[in-house]
This record gives C-alpha cells, structure tokens and sequence, in this order.
C-alpha cells in the first residue's frame, strides 16, 4: 500500500494558535492540597480535553523534509483522500507537526471543523482497517485521559474484558458483544467496574508504541 509522507512546513500560523493554547491549558494543571488539588486537576485536565475535542492525532508517518514552501496542509489532504474524502480539507481547520525523538517518523495533530466531522475520520479510518498499514489514527487524548486509557486496556485484558474504546474523548468498556456498557472516568472507577480491590500502586501502563488505541471497536 502507499505509505503517507509528511511535508514539513516550519510556520504553518494556524497550527501555531492550536499549539500556543494547548500549551497554555497545560501550563495550568498545576495541583495543591489534597481534595481540592484533585478537583483542580480534574477541572483542568477536562478544559484540556474539551479543547481537544475536535482533534484527531494521526502517527506512524514517514518524514519527508522539503523546502519549507511545502505546506503541511498537502500532507493532511493525503492523509483525507487515503480516507476516501474527496475534499478532506473542507473539513479541516488547522494543523501542526509534533516532533517525535525518531526524526524518521512524526505525528500530526489535525483540529477538524466539528466533533461529527472528526468522528467520520475516524469512523472511516477504523472501517478502512488503515492499521495494516502500520499508521495510526486517534482521538487526541490529554495525558492523563490517555494514561487512564492505557490502565484500562491492560486491566481489561487481564479480567478478559473484550472491548475498550473512545469515543468523542471518554473511554467506554464492555466485556462482551450486548453486554452493559461502562464510562471509566477514575482508576477507582475502572476497578470498581472491573469489581477487583484497587492496590496501592496500579501497574503502569506500557507504551503503546503508536499501535492502534482500540482492543476492539464499538462505533
């Protein structure tokens, strides 16, 4: 299959008011005390993500490097035609690169014009199978969403739960096809769902390596 080459373009200007106010929500998620510390997180970590609501990260791209009058929308647009988008760059609002410690492979962060709009990305993306094609496409998760979110992979696996996902940023499991399904909000909620005593230290989630985020799709 055709791989994706990502176009580099240092001053992309709507992808640097994308990446200026991501860095500011950041900034803040700073926590104090003990009850109120959490609250505050929590409250912060939710603007974040809200802030995210419309951004899909696509990874596992081959870097190109080119002059910089390449734009990086031309990649995005690949990216979108590879979706069987006719016009992907109606849908899109603006982009950035995110530089990755191998400088052979990148990510792109593309913010979609709307939360229905980014779920027909990804819908599309997951139906496609792209996967196979070792690039990946998600939900722009904030740190901690995505850290929960690889808790409850691991733990689902481990309690032979079959289905973990995301959609429009919250994380939902079910252990099988018809069964009820849960919204995991907290690790004490995840092991209260999961009906195991929570331990003083959870394991940590292993890194995904870019691999697809799903143990199986619901849409």
């Amino acid at each position: 299959m055709e791989s994706i080459s990502v176009y580099v373009q240092n001053g992309v200007q709507s992808s640097n008011k994308l990446k200026t106010k991501e860095k500011n929500t950041e900034s803040n998620m700073v926590a104090s005390g003990d009850g109120e510390g959490d609250l505050w997180t929590d409250a912060m970590n939710e603007a974040e993500q809200q802030n995210r609501l419309k951004n899909v990260i696509v990874s596992g791209i081959v870097i190109r490097r080119v002059h910089q009058d390449e734009s990086l929308m031309r990649s995005v647009e690949q990216i979108g035609r590879k979706l069987g988008i006719k016009y992907p760059l109606l849908d899109v609002q603006m982009a950035r690169r995110i530089f990755l410690p191998d400088k052979t492979k990148g990510a792109i962060v593309i913010q979609l014009k709307s939360t229905l709009i980014k779920e027909n990305w990804i819908l599309k993306y997951r139906k496609g199978g792209f996967w196979r094609e070792n690039w990946y496409m998600n939900e722009h998760l904030t740190k901690q969403n995505f850290n929960l979110f690889k808790l409850t992979k691991i733990m689902a696996r481990n309690q032979r739960w079959n289905y973990v996902w995301t959609r429009f940023c919250r994380i939902y499991m079910r252990k099988n096809e018809g069964t009820k399904i849960y919204q995991v909000t907290s690790p004490e909620n995840l092991y209260s769902i999961l009906n195991i005593k929570m331990p003083k230290e959870p394991p940590k989630p292993k890194k995904l390596d870019g691999r697809r985020y799903n143990i199986m799709d619901q849409s």
